[in-house]
């Protein structure tokens, strides 16, 4: 599993890569028009969102193909915010997803995907469903289905249908529910879709029986029992077979009745104990054993779908009356008491609910003249002021920002040139004192200890080592990557770390000054790792991640230190980071510690 996840990063860089060079690269511009990258994108972003576990891919690629130039222009934009918003909508972020939805109504005329003239009314329909908007849900499924209908998109057609029947079932428009679902079921010979197909006939049994109409009921629930077989879904035979049994308790048809909860007790163990599925199969058995007068049966089901406080009046009085046959008439007289009791709270509740309907109503009759005409005073008054405001505050935080990449700059090249002084002072100071002394122990007389001359030797090779390190890197004959790979070789030689590097080919391309930001960070965050003497292994990486951007990180395996964060090192590595207009992270995961740069 860990060698097929890494296998799938690695392919998904890959493409990301390539992508990006054939769409940059001066020579792939004529090779690759501009449609053909978005329509690959488009297609590969489509495979993501299918699986969840490649969600992230699919916003990367999204944003790779938002960023192509001249991509607003093109006649794939829409295909690609439509999936914009499946992401989103697939990850619950429905305030995202509208407004993207609503943006392509306007589009969809010039969209090349008919199916779009579909798909963008129906999942608008779907959202303002979750919203509870009953209305703008039917009218957005019903301009769905008027377009299903001019493409004669039948599969298209019978999902809208099954939606819209549901919405009607949910809402008690049992009749309309019945209409649409019928609908939905004359196209099962033209379309193959077992699931939608099982819904339609579920929700159609439930719809007649609210109807009275029990034949035909029963027709449709033995459909949907077979469909459900045939998936070799546990929920879905339940949901049937729950159906069924209240259809014969209904008719009082008791040995019918009994003959589905032995089928539905066979599968019951299968579902999870909160299903809910599961509680109104429980429901439905209880209220046949209630029927067939098994009344400690019907007692342990009915308490066991829910607590006492929750049940309504109806259940409250059944369950007194298992209670009376059973003998208990102190359980049995407390929830008739409770079973009252709801009924006068519910009835209460209900007239102070009218009243208080009916009094907010009538205000607002009065107000609404007042407030449309109030509004259209301040609506220009509030346009211009937010307008100024986000002027303002960008400008303010354009200075703010340009401020702080000054003062930092400044602090960077003060450092420098202290650097400068101190590496000048200790090459042109100390190694040549260091040198000199050297050569009188050499020519001394008597000797000196050949032992002591050696170390001598070797701390001026380091103080010359360490002076070249403080001066800064002269990127004209070197390169960022050459630069890193030889500081990370000398840390693990010097240290005895594990230390290891990867960086990317287009790193070559970066400017000097950033490149010199780039080591100095490096240098001084792993200086802060080595201070605590218990890391044994450093991995840097060194990446592009989107076309203009890069991304930098260091992970070690030492123990964390609480105060590392204080001291002036890391006011060091802010002022870079912010010179380059980065951002950083610090966080740990899986015993790792994890140092991370975006710019």
């Amino acid at each position: 599993m860990a060698a097929h996840n890494i296998y799938m990063i690695m392919k998904r860089n890959l493409f990301l890569l390539l992508l990006t060079f054939l769409t940059t690269s001066s020579f792939a511009k004529d090779a690759l028009p501009l449609d053909t990258v978005l329509a690959r994108l488009e297609a590969r972003i489509s495979e993501c969102l299918e699986d969840p576990q490649y969600y992230n891919e699919a916003d990367s690629l999204l944003k790779v193909a938002f960023a192509q130039k001249g991509a607003k222009e093109s006649g794939y934009y829409p295909m690609l915010l439509y999936r914009q918003s499946n992401y989103y909508m697939f990850q619950g972020d429905m305030p995202k997803t509208k407004p993207i939805l609503l943006g392509l109504l306007q589009r969809l005329p010039d969209a090349q995907s008919a199916e779009l003239n579909i798909s963008v009314p129906h999942d608008l329909g779907i959202i303002y469903r979750r919203e509870d908007l009953t209305d703008s849900a039917l009218f957005y499924y019903e301009r769905a289905i008027q377009a299903a209908t001019k493409q004669n998109d039948k599969e298209w057609e019978m999902a809208i249908c099954v939606n819209v029947g549901v919405l009607h079932y949910n809402l008690g428009h049992y009749a309309e529910a019945e209409r649409y679902l019928a609908k939905a079921i004359s196209f099962v010979d033209d379309v193959d879709d077992p699931y939608t197909e099982l819904c339609a006939f579920q929700v159609m049994a439930s719809a007649k029986m609210a109807l009275h109409k029990l034949d035909e009921a029963e027709a449709n629930m033995r459909r949907a029992l077979q469909l459900a077989r045939q998936s070799e879904s546990i929920e879905w035979q339940v949901r049937c077979l729950t159906s069924l049994i209240g259809l014969f308790v209904e008719r009082n048809q008791t040995d019918s009745a009994a003959y589905y909860v032995e089928r539905g007790n066979a599968l019951l163990p299968q579902l999870p104990p909160q299903n809910v599925s599961r509680v109104g199969y429980i429901i439905a058995r209880a209220n046949h054993y209630y029927r067939t007068e098994k009344w400690r049966e019907a007692l342990d089901d009915f308490m066991a779908t829910q607590g006492p406080a929750t049940k309504g009046e109806n259940v409250l009085f059944y369950i007194a009356n298992c209670y009376g046959h059973l003998g208990q008439w102190h359980e049995a007289f407390c929830y008739m008491d409770s079973a009252r009791m709801r009924s006068d709270t519910i009835a209460s509740q209900k007239m102070v609910a009218q009243v208080a309907d009916f009094n907010v109503k009538y205000r607002t009759m009065e107000k609404d003249l007042e407030i449309e005409r109030l509004h259209s005073q301040r609506l220009w008054f509030t346009v211009v002021a937010v307008v100024v405001l986000l002027l303002v505050v960008g400008l303010w935080l354009w200075f703010r920002l340009r401020r702080q990449r000054r003062e930092a700059q400044m602090r960077i090249n003060t450092l420098e040139d202290e650097r400068k002084r101190i590496a000048k002072e200790l090459h042109d100071g100390l190694c040549n004192d260091m040198l000199a002394l050297e050569m009188q122990m050499q020519w001394a007389q008597p000797p000196t200890n050949p032992a002591l001359q050696e170390r001598l030797g070797s701390l001026r090779q380091e103080a010359r080592q360490l002076s070249h390190q403080l001066m800064p890197p002269e990127f004209d004959n070197i390169t960022l990557p050459q630069l890193l790979t030889s500081y990370v070789n000398a840390v693990g030689r010097a240290t005895g770390l594990q230390a290891t590097l990867s960086v990317g080919d287009e790193l070559e391309s970066l400017d000097a000054a950033t490149s010199h930001e780039l080591y100095r960070i490096v240098q001084e965050h792993t200086s802060n790792i080595l201070k605590g003497h218990t890391a044994s292994r450093l991995a840097v990486t060194l990446q592009p991640t989107t076309a203009g951007h890069y991304q930098l990180v260091m992970t070690d395996d030492g123990q964390y230190a609480s105060d590392r964060a204080q001291g002036m090192g890391h006011r060091t590595l802010r002022d870079r980071i912010t010179a380059i207009g980065g951002r950083s992270r610090i966080y740990q995961t899986d015993g790792q510690n994890v140092f991370e740069i975006d710019f």
